[in-house]
C-alpha cells in the first residue's frame, strides 16, 4: 500500500449559496507561541511539530507519519542514556511478584503489532502535534496479570527514565490493546521517541503514554504526575477533532474550480462516526466521505475525510470542518474559552477552519 506522507523539515522549538465577508480565521500559533502565552508547563518544554501537510488527493488509508516528521515533547534538557545491557524495568507495587524485566526478556515475550495515532493534550484546532504510526511491543495487561495485581490495587503509574510519571486507572492498562513497545514504523524507537520503551494506551492523550519507561507501580492512589501537577487534566481523555490540510490557509481558488476540501480527524475509542464540511460560516453543512484505517484499527488510528467543492461566487470563504465520534460527541460542541481556544486545562474540540479568496 503506498502512503500519503508529510513533507517537510521537523523544527525544535521552546515551548509547552452567496459568500459573506467572514471573520478572518488566523493561522495557528507555535508551539514557542503556545508557550508565551502561559500555557502551564509548556515554558520549560522542548516540542517538536512537524510542518503542515498539505494534501492534493484524497487521503489514503491509515496514513502513516514519518517518524522524523512525528511531533515530539520533553521536558528535561537531555534525552536519556541506555546501554540495553544494563537496562531493566520493574513491575511493583499492590502486587504478588515483583517483576523485573531485562530487554532480552522483553525481546523473548510475544509480540503484538499494532496501527496507533497519538496526540498531545495541548494540540491546538488544526495543530501539528499529532501523528500515526505502526508499533510493536508486548502486552501490558499480560504483565500485569503475571505479577498479580491485588485487591487494593485501583491505579497504574508509569515511571520514566527522565524522572517523569503520571498515573492512569487500572482498569486502562488492563485493556487488552495497551501495550509497552519498542519499535515505530518498522524501526527501534529513536531517542526522541521513547527509546528502549514507551507506553501505548488507547483513548487518553499522549501524556498518559510516557517515553523511556523504566518502572511501574500498582497503587490504591491516583496520584498527580508532572503534567496533572501544572494544572492539565489527570484524565486527558481525547476529544473528538478534525483537522483541514486541504486547500490551504488563504489559498486562492478559480471560480468554478472542482477543489479538494479534506483532512483528517481522530477521536477516543468510538472512533469517527461523520465528518461534515461547510464554506458558508456554518449555515449549512455537507457530509464527507470518511477515509478510515485499515481493520481492527479504524477506531484506534485517525481517519481521512474529503469532499469536493466548486465554488459559483467570488470572493472570501471560510472553510470549517467537524467530526462527530461513535458516541455522537460532536466537534464544536464546546465553548471556546480560555487559553489558546480552550486546549488547557483538558485538550480542545474546537472547529478548525480556514479561509480561502475564490477569484475569477
Amino acid at each position: 500500500m503506498a502512503w500519503l506522507l508529510a513533507s517537510g523539515a521537523s523544527v525544535w522549538v521552546n515551548a509547552a449559496c452567496t459568500p459573506s465577508k467572514p471573520t478572518p480565521a488566523a493561522p495557528q500559533p507555535t508551539p514557542s507561541e503556545v508557550a508565551s502565552a502561559g500555557v502551564p508547563g509548556l515554558a520549560g518544554a522542548t516540542v517538536v511539530e512537524p510542518p503542515p501537510v498539505r494534501l492534493i488527493a484524497p487521503p489514503e488509508p491509515g496514513r502513516l507519519t514519518p517518524t522524523d516528521k512525528f511531533y515530539a515533547l520533553k521536558y528535561s534538557l537531555t534525552l536519556p542514556s541506555v546501554d540495553l545491557n544494563l537496562w531493566g524495568m520493574q513491575i511493583a507495587g499492590l502486587v504478588e511478584r515483583m517483576l523485573t524485566l531485562t530487554w532480552n526478556d522483553v525481546m523473548a515475550r510475544p509480540q503484538i503489532e499494532a496501527m496507533r495515532t497519538l496526540e498531545c493534550i495541548s494540540n491546538l484546532a488544526g495543530g501539528g502535534l499529532i501523528g500515526n504510526a505502526t508499533w510493536q511491543g508486548i502486552s501490558l495487561r499480560d504483565l500485569l496479570n503475571e505479577a498479580g495485581v491485588r485487591p487494593q490495587g485501583k491505579y497504574v503509574t508509569f515511571e520514566a527514565q527522565d524522572e517523569y510519571y503520571t498515573t492512569v486507572p487500572l482498569e486502562r492498562a488492563m485493556d487488552e490493546r495497551a501495550l509497552l513497545v519498542h519499535r515505530m514504523n518498522g524501526e527501534p524507537l529513536s531517542p526522541e521517541h521513547g527509546f528502549p520503551l514507551r507506553v501505548l494506551l488507547v483513548g487518553v492523550y499522549g501524556q498518559k503514554q510516557p517515553k523511556w519507561i523504566s518502572r511501574i507501580v500498582v497503587t490504591d492512589q491516583n496520584e498527580e504526575g508532572y503534567w496533572e501537577k501544572q494544572g492539565w487534566s489527570n484524565v486527558a481523555a481525547i476529544k473528538v477533532n478534525s483537522r483541514i490540510e486541504a486547500p490551504v490557509y488563504d489559498a486562492q481558488i478559480k471560480r468554478g474550480q472542482r477543489t479538494l476540501i479534506a483532512g483528517m480527524a481522530f477521536s477516543g475509542p468510538s472512533g469517527i462516526r461523520r465528518v461534515e464540511v461547510s464554506t458558508d460560516r456554518g449555515s449549512t453543512w455537507e457530509e464527507a466521505q470518511l477515509v478510515p484505517a485499515p481493520a481492527p484499527f479504524g477506531k484506534t488510528a485517525w481517519t481521512g475525510w474529503y469532499t469536493w467543492w466548486a465554488p459559483a461566487q467570488p470572493g472570501a470563504y471560510l472553510i470549517q470542518a467537524r467530526a462527530t465520534d461513535g458516541d455522537s460527541n460532536q466537534q464544536g460542541e464546546e465553548q471556546r474559552r480560555g487559553i489558546l481556544a480552550g486546549v488547557f486545562p483538558d485538550g480542545t474540540s474546537a472547529i478548525h477552519q480556514i479561509q480561502v479568496s475564490v477569484v475569477e
